[in-house]
């Protein structure tokens, strides 16, 4: 069946990149915002869409159960670092700005589907990939995160706010139902108050650290400014 799946992959792939028409999942027609658009004015961008775009409704066909739920989860991930790349923080790393950053993003992802199509068991090896991750995913996938610099989507709350005694850098992140303990590096006294009171929500930078009550986010970055 992997072998069918395989080569009947292999055939739409070469139809997309050589037929002068793609399957990217991108209605360029209605593209308006970056990396869409940049996509759109790329044909060899369009290309690796199109093959992505393959791959994906294969496996999905694949997949079943919780493999499909990781399956779909790892791709909005990866969808989450790809848009990424419209940030100058990100972009600025590479030589080519928006375009660099897009196609290395398009190419890994391709790369990484096509090896999945032919070998769907090697799925548990993709879970650590993600660099744009949710308290949940961290909860259940923290083994294989520890060590890894990535980004935690929700909403910080410190311990602190509501019991002074606590540790001043100790903190929660919170989405979905799900939550991750937080320790900052640093927290400037200015920062205290606004931390209590909005209750900001973000993607929070840092390092997956591990201790006896399980994994914690080691947070490097208050609202996207290095702490000291």
């Amino acid at each position: 069946m992997v072998i069918l799946l395989s080569i009947a992959l292999i055939a739409a792939q070469q139809v997309a990149g050589s037929s002068g028409k793609t399957t990217s999942a991108i209605q360029c027609g209605e593209a308006k915002f970056t990396p869409e658009t940049i996509i759109c004015e790329h044909r060899d961008l369009q290309d690796f869409d199109a093959s992505i775009a393959v791959s994906f409704e294969a496996l999905k066909k694949t997949y079943n159960g919780e493999d499909l739920a990781t399956f779909l989860q790892g791709q909005h991930f990866w969808l989450v670092e790809r848009n990424d790349c419209r940030n100058g923080p990100t972009s600025d790393h590479y030589a080519d700005g928006v375009y660099g950053c897009v196609r290395e993003k398009l190419q890994s992802r391709d790369q990484v589907l096509r090896a999945l199509v032919a070998s769907p068991e090697k799925l548990q090896s993709t879970l650590a990939d993600y660099s744009f991750v949710e308290p949940q995913y961290v909860h259940k996938h923290g083994a294989l995160l520890v060590g890894k610099q990535v980004q935690v989507f929700g909403f910080l709350d410190l311990a602190a706010c509501q019991s002074p005694e606590t540790e001043l850098r100790d903190g929660v992140i919170t989405f979905k139902g799900a939550s991750l303990p937080a320790r900052l590096k640093s927290l400037p006294v200015e920062q205290v108050a606004y931390v209590c009171n909005k209750h900001p929500g973000s993607w929070w930078s840092g390092t997956i650290k591990a201790e006896e009550g399980g994994p914690y986010l080691y947070v490097t970055e208050l609202l996207g400014v290095a702490l000291p």
